[in-house]
């Protein structure tokens, strides 16, 4: 878990796809709400594509290759604090949406801006499963969401 935790909080998100556990789903041409990825013109109808669960405002699959350029994208100008690190224990969601086990929530921070938080969510072997990026929630309030959370690392301040 340490190395997920240094990866993330360093930014290397090119090494975080490598630390990252996709899922095969099935690419298609007709989307439905929630589940399903777009196939590309070089692919045909039901390619399975490997992809990571990634939520903010709304939530979808997140292909593979795309992955470490959204969280660049997400985390453009802004400095990673580790708020806290803590067991879920939340119902399971749909097969299109894993939850981990073990939370890392970060803060985002950056001068004149309000802070973010976004949830790593991995398993306990430290393999990142899905991500929670909680329509501009902060860290806090990401935690405060949480039903039943195990223990917990406490919040950390820099």
């Amino acid at each position: 878990m340490d190395s997920l935790i240094e990866v993330i909080l360093s930014k290397d998100f090119h090494q975080l796809v490598s630390l990252t556990s996709f899922f095969d789903l099935e690419c298609t041409n007709q989307i439905t709400q929630g589940g399903g990825v777009p196939c590309r013109n070089e692919e045909p109808e039901g390619t399975a594509i490997g992809v990571l669960f990634f939520s903010s405002c709304e939530g979808g699959p997140i292909r593979h290759d795309s992955l470490a350029e959204l969280l660049e994208q997400v985390t453009l100008g802004d400095e990673l604090f580790l708020h806290s690190v803590v067991g879920l224990m939340e119902p399971e969601r749909p097969a299109f949406a894993p939850r981990g086990e073990i939370g890392v929530i970060v803060e985002l921070r950056e001068a004149g801006r309000a802070e973010r938080g976004i949830m790593f969510e991995a398993s306990q072997d430290g393999e990142l499963i899905s991500v929670y990026q909680g329509c501009g929630l902060t860290a806090p309030e990401i935690l405060g969401r949480l039903t039943n959370p195990g223990e917990m690392v406490p919040p950390t301040t820099p």
